[in-house]
């Protein structure tokens, strides 16, 4: 599997934790889908480390961080938040939770501007090259057999 970023946690993260907090994070995605009418290719696009282009695949982005507590609403990095996401993780090693504190910390340094949403998309991609960088990996066995939301199914 590729190395665990922030998407991972929004998009396939629900196959790692309880029906309750599956339920919700499924509700999140679809508001904030809804919210920006963002295309099932952008989607995919996004969970395959694939920043999003449109206005309103860097918006949903935004919001799904947001919601999150990755980001705060005005579109700055919220290292904490990311790091309580990081802790909710079951079964992760301590050296990848170590590893993803750091990268919570490196990506809370980034320049951003204005637009909340492009700087979501700096975030992200700053979350996708720190976390190669470290060589964080995530649980091989979960990304094809349990079945998430909008995840690729694996043969």
């Amino acid at each position: 599997m590729n190395s665990i970023t922030i998407m991972v946690f929004a998009l396939f993260y629900i196959g790692f934790v309880s029906a309750d907090v599956q339920d919700e994070l499924r509700s999140q995605l679809e508001e904030c889908k809804s919210s920006f009418n963002v295309s099932e290719d952008e989607i995919k696009g996004i969970t395959l480390k694939q920043p999003p282009s449109s206005h309103e695949g860097k918006c949903y982005l935004h919001c799904i961080f947001s919601r999150m507590d990755v980001m705060t609403e005005e579109g700055k990095m919220n290292a904490e938040g990311m790091k309580g996401v990081v802790r909710e993780i079951p079964n992760i090693k301590e050296s990848d939770l170590k590893k993803l504190e750091k990268v919570a910390d490196k990506c809370s340094e980034v320049s951003l501007g204005e637009d909340r949403c492009e700087n979501a998309v700096t975030i992200y991609n700053c979350i996708n090259t720190e976390s190669d960088q470290l060589g964080v990996k995530g649980p091989e066995e979960n990304w094809c057999t349990q079945q998430t939301y909008r995840r690729p199914v694996c043969d």
